[in-house]
Parts: C-alpha cells; structure tokens; sequence
C-alpha cells in the first residue's frame, strides 16, 4: 500500500486484498515446527522491509500478532520471541552497516567460503522424529571435520503417497515405458528390449507385424517362430516421459541384460559404467 505525507513523501505498507482470511499453517497442524517457525519469521520480515515508518510497521505486527495467536492458533510466547528476535536481527544490521568492518573480515569470508554443505532430506515424522533429527545433527557435527556443515530438511508427505488418487490406467494404454519380448517357441532363448512413448498397444501391434523394420518381427518371420502377442511383453519400468532418460534406461536394461535382438542403429553408449 502507498499513500502521500503530509510532507509530500511517498508512504509504504503492508496491503492485503479484501479476501485475505490470513489463514497460515496452523501451529497444530501436522508439519514441521521450523516452518512455522519460518511463516512468521518470514511475514515479520517483510513488516521491516515494506513499511517505511513505525506506525505502519506498529499496525502491521500487530495485526500478526493478533492473526498468528487467534486464527492460526500459535503460542503467544512464541509470536512475541520472533518478532523480538527480528527486531534484534534488524537493529544489529543498521548498527553493523554504519560500523567499519572488522580487520578479520577476509578471514571470515575465506572460511565461509571453504566450508562445505552437507545436506540430508528425510520425511516429516512428527515430534519423535525432530527429536532423532537432534541426536543425529548433534552426531554428526561431534564427527564431521570443521569445514563440513550439516543441515538436516525435513520433507512433507502427500496425501497420494497414501493411496491413488487416480484412476487405475488399462495396461494397454499405458505409454513411456521401457519393456522386454522373449520368443516363445520353447527351443529360443532370443530376447528384446525397448521403450516407448506410445501405448502399449500400438507398440506391441508393431512388433507383431505391423512394423516390418521391427526386429522381433522379422526374429518371428525368419524363424517361423510365434508372433508378439500382448502379453508376451514384461513392462521393465514406467513413468519415463523425458526421451534422453527413457533411452538411457533402455541403455542400462539391455546392457545388463544382453537381449540378443537388440541390432538398433542408434543406441545410447555407456561407456562410464562398462
């Protein structure tokens, strides 16, 4: 929001539409604390940074204030530590600003610099989890060398991991995908891999004739040996929309695997994991 002074300046706060209900993560809700933590942390933060005068940053905490202990259900002491630590935080950066800087300020920076990051990501499990998530930081600092910093973050669980939120897609349409063909004359042991971004059911019409450059056809049209039926194809693995990705896993399969009709003119090489 901006208005004039009186004086003619320009006046900035904080505006929010008429439909803000100001509802945040509640404190109860099943969440990390840090990001509680951090929702208020970070609106308090933006109160310093966009109201030019105390009375609009006065107004606008305690507006939080008033929203953060009602509507989103955080404890008093809790609000009232931020803000004071915030207000700390801003009035020791103006002090530093205006001061020199310290004659081992290059040393400083040269050791931030050389400090290394370790970053674990492990799933939200609740209070007993950020109580083991302590013992491990604590842990792991006691035995890490003092240019390695840990950092722990702690990741949500959506509600689809649960359960499928979709509808169970017919196999015969399912489509980017890496898969297998083995003949099925009892005698032959020749074997295919490939993969896909069409359904299922147009490829494996394609290996069954259709497609007359298809190896498993011409396998099945030179040996006189079954031709490919839906069912004769395993699925190696899904969900592969990206194109690079999907060959590369096409790559690794036959590699590993070493199907005899795999003949393609053009393949991915991996010579990194020969």
């Amino acid at each position: 929001m901006t208005k004039n002074g009186k004086n003619g300046t320009v006046q900035t706060g904080v505006y929010r539409k008429p439909t803000n209900n100001s509802i945040d993560i509640h404190w109860d809700s099943y969440a990390p604390k840090q990001w509680k933590v951090v929702t208020l942390s970070g609106m308090v933060r933006r109160a310093y940074e966009i109201c030019s005068n105390e009375n609009e940053l006065n107004k606008e905490l305690a507006h939080l204030k008033k929203v953060f202990t009602t509507t989103n259900g955080y404890p008093r002491s809790i609000v009232i530590s931020i803000m004071k630590k915030a207000k700390e935080k801003r009035t020791e950066a103006s002090t530093q600003s205006n001061a020199d800087q310290p004659e081992d300020t290059n040393i400083r920076d040269e050791d931030s610099t050389n400090a290394k990051l370790l970053m674990l990501k492990v799933p939200y499990a609740g209070v007993k989890g950020e109580n083991l998530i302590k013992g491990l930081k604590n842990t792991l600092q006691r035995n890490l060398p003092a240019n390695i910093k840990c950092r722990v973050v702690q990741t949500g669980t959506k509600i689809s991991r649960n359960f499928n939120i979709k509808d169970k897609v017919d196999e015969k349409h399912l489509s980017n995908f890496i898969y297998r063909h083995e003949c099925k004359n009892n005698k032959c042991t020749s074997a295919y891999i490939g993969e896909t971004a069409r359904r299922r059911i147009i490829r494996t019409e394609e290996h069954g004739g259709k497609d007359k450059d298809s190896w498993i056809f011409k396998h099945s049209s030179s040996t006189k040996h079954p031709r490919a039926k839906d069912n004769n194809f395993q699925i190696l693995a899904t969900n592969y929309e990206d194109r690079r990705r999907r060959r590369l896993a096409e790559a690794m399969y036959i590699r590993d695997l070493k199907p005899s009709l795999n003949k393609q003119k053009e393949s991915y090489r991996l010579k990194l994991f020969d």
